[in-house]
C-alpha cells in the first residue's frame, strides 16, 4: 500500500477498520517517525509488522483488541522512544517482549488485563524513564520485577489488585521519583518493601487497605517530600512511623480510623508543611504531639472526635497558618491554649 512512498515521516490511520497487519507492510518506510493506529480493530501484532521502521520513534496502538505482546514484536524499532499499548485487552506480556527497544523511554500499558509482571519482562529497557502499568489485574509483584528499568523515574501501578508489597518489590530503582499505588488491596507491607529508592519524593498509598504502619517503614526514604496515605484502615499511628523523613513537607492521612496518635509519631519531621489528619476518629491530642514541626503551616483536624485542647497542644506552631477544627466535639478549650 505505502511502498512508493519512500519519503513518509507521519502516518496516522487511526480510527479506521484495520483488522491484522500483514508482515512488511511498512519495509519501504524508513524514514517514517510517527505512527498512529489507534481505535481499529487489531487483535494480534505478528513478529515482523514492523519491518523496515528503522527511524520510527512514536507508535500509537491504543484503543485495539490486542490480547498479548508477541516475542520479538518491536526487535526492528531501536529508534523508538513512545510507545502506546493501552485499552486493549493484553492478558500477558512475556520475557523478551520488548527486545530490542533500546532508546524506548516511555510506556503505556495501562487499561488492559495484565495480571502478572514477571522477572525479566523488562529485560533490555535501560533507558526508560515512565512506565504505566495503572488499571490492570496486577495481584502481586515480584522481587526484581522491574530491576531492569535502572532509569525509571516515574512508576503507576494504581488501581489494580495487589495485595502485597513484599521486601525488595522495586530493587534496582535507585532514580525513582514517583511511585503509584494508590486504589488497590494493600493490607500490609514490610519495613524493607520500600527500600533502594532514595531519590523518591512522591509515594502514593491512598485508598487501600493498610491497617497498621510500623515503625520505619519508610527509613529509607531521604528524598520523600509528599506521602500519601489517606483512605486506608489505619487505626493507631505509632512512635517512629515516619522517622528519618526529614525533608518530608506532606503527610496525607485523611479518612482513615486513627483514634490515637502517639506523642512521638512525628518526630523527626522539621520540614513538614502541611499535615492532613481530618475524618478520623481522634478524640485526644497530647501536648507535645505536634513538637518539632517548626515550618507546618497547615494542620487539618476537622471532622474527628477531639472534645478537648489542651495548653501546649499547639506550642510550637510558630508558622501555622491554617488550622481546621469544625464539626468536633470542642467544649473547652484552654483560655491560652492558642496563645501557646
Amino acid at each position: 500500500m505505502f511502498t512508493r512512498l519512500t519519503g513518509l515521516q507521519w502516518l496516522n490511520l487511526q480510527d479506521n477498520r484495520i483488522l491484522f497487519l500483514q508482515n512488511g507492510t511498512f519495509a519501504t518506510q524508513i524514514d517514517l517517525e510517527f505512527l498512529c493506529l489507534d481505535y481499529n480493530n487489531i487483535p494480534l501484532i505478528q513478529a515482523g509488522s514492523f519491518v523496515g521502521l528503522s527511524s520510527l520513534k512514536y507508535l500509537h496502538l491504543k484503543y485495539n483488541k490486542i490480547s498479548s505482546v508477541v516475542n520479538g514484536m518491536f526487535a526492528q524499532l531501536s529508534q523508538l522512544i513512545l510507545l502506546h499499548l493501552n485499552h486493549n485487552r493484553i492478558a500477558v506480556v512475556n520475557n523478551g517482549s520488548f527486545t530490542g527497544l533500546h532508546s524506548l523511554g516511555n510506556i503505556h500499558l495501562e487499561y488492559n488485563n495484565i495480571s502478572k509482571i514477571s522477572n525479566g519482562t523488562f529485560t533490555g529497557l535501560s533507558q526508560v524513564l515512565e512506565l504505566h502499568l495503572d488499571y490492570n489485574r496486577i495481584t502481586s509483584i515480584n522481587r526484581g520485577s522491574f530491576s531492569e528499568l535502572t532509569e525509571l523515574i516515574r512508576l503507576y501501578l494504581a488501581h489494580n489488585n495487589i495485595s502485597l508489597v513484599p521486601n525488595g518489590s522495586f530493587h534496582g530503582l535507585g532514580r525513582l521519583r514517583s511511585l503509584s499505588l494508590e486504589c488497590n488491596n494493600i493490607l500490609l507491607f514490610e519495613k524493607q518493601s520500600f527500600i533502594h529508592m532514595p531519590k523518591l519524593v512522591y509515594l502514593k498509598l491512598g485508598k487501600n487497605n493498610i491497617y497498621k504502619i510500623e515503625a520505619g517503614s519508610f527509613a529509607g526514604f531521604k528524598a520523600l517530600k509528599g506521602l500519601q496515605l489517606d483512605m486506608n484502615n489505619i487505626c493507631v499511628t505509632k512512635n517512629g512511623s515516619f522517622i528519618k523523613l526529614g525533608w518530608l513537607r506532606y503527610i496525607y492521612l485523611q479518612h482513615n480510623r486513627i483514634s490515637k496518635v502517639e506523642s512521638a509519631t512525628f518526630t523527626g519531621l522539621s520540614q513538614l508543611k502541611s499535615l492532613f489528619l481530618h475524618y478520623n476518629r481522634i478524640s485526644l491530642i497530647k501536648p507535645g504531639t505536634f513538637s518539632g514541626l517548626i515550618h507546618l503551616e497547615n494542620l487539618f483536624l476537622q471532622n474527628n472526635r477531639i472534645s478537648v485542647i489542651k495548653t501546649a497542644t499547639l506550642a510550637g506552631l510558630n508558622r501555622l497558618r491554617s488550622l481546621y477544627l469544625q464539626n468536633n466535639s470542642i467544649s473547652l478549650s484552654e483560655v491560652d491554649v492558642f496563645l501557646a
